[in-house]
């Protein structure tokens, strides 16, 4: 049975980090608010959660050192929960649907606060929780196209080895004092292949020469080559859960990444 997606991979992948921008952005602005909160300062961004704002608000009002230190932690491990759903679902889309169920709490309960309080919400502030829902929405669900995608074939393609006749020029030494994440290394046919990414940078190294890099805020699938003495070395990310270094179409190491 054909799929009824008709976006491409990139597209999907796109779309579907957008999503995971925005619940980042929610979860820092919350925190913002939080501080602010207890500065005693009145502003606050919209662009956040309700419920461990107002669980908060609610407890500095009351001026009870108990109620504060309740409430403090179900704010904390609220925040917390939606920190977890955005880190796990760069590989694990089940997370998106974790935090369009958090979210949708949220909003219950800032309607339901409102309604204990006997006032009428900011328009405002729901129009910015429909944009966040909105965003949730569309993570969820280009996720699910994501995951019901076939697999990418991690090989070079063969025409495209053909094609190829001599080595790869390095771009530069790879300076060891850059501060940097191996993302996964080996030793393999007398040379060191790592696969590391430095600020918004994944590089493969070999030898300690860079032979290939791409820049990328935010990782989706991506391979990495170079030719070295008629050996094709491919690094890279598979989008879903792994990184893997191949040599002449053959994997040679395989690291699964959480975040």
């Amino acid at each position: 049975m054909a799929s009824k997606t008709t976006l491409p991979r990139e597209i999907l992948q796109k779309k579907y980090n957008n999503a995971r921008a925005y619940l980042l952005i929610m979860i820092a602005l919350t925190l913002v608010n939080i501080v602010l909160l207890m500065r005693g300062t009145d502003k606050a961004y919209m662009f956040s959660a309700s419920f461990p704002y107002f669980l908060l608000a609610v407890a500095t009002f009351l001026e009870d050192t108990l109620i504060l230190a309740v409430c403090g932690t179900v704010a904390g491990i609220s925040l917390l929960l939606y920190f977890l759903c955005w880190l796990f679902s760069k590989n694990h889309r089940g997370w998106m649907v974790a935090a369009l169920i958090f979210f949708i709490f949220d909003i219950l309960f800032l309607f339901g606060f409102y309604a204990f309080v006997e006032s009428f919400p900011d328009i405002f502030d729901i129009l910015v929780h429909i944009w966040v829902l909105y965003y949730l929405i569309i993570g969820v669900k280009y996720g699910a196209q994501l995951k019901k995608l076939p697999a990418e074939d991690l090989h070079p393609a063969d025409d495209a080895l053909d094609d190829i006749s001599a080595n790869s020029s390095s771009f530069r030494m790879a300076d060891p004092e850059v501060k940097s994440r191996v993302l996964l290394e080996t030793d393999h046919l007398g040379r060191h292949i790592c696969y590391r990414r430095t600020k918004q940078t994944n590089e493969l190294v070999v030898n300690g020469r860079i032979y290939d890099e791409i820049n990328m805020l935010l990782e989706t699938a991506h391979a990495l080559t170079a030719v070295i003495d008629g050996h094709t070395i491919t690094a890279g990310y598979d989008g879903k859960a792994y990184s893997y270094i191949c040599v002449d179409g053959t994997v040679i190491a395989r690291k699964r990444r959480f975040f």
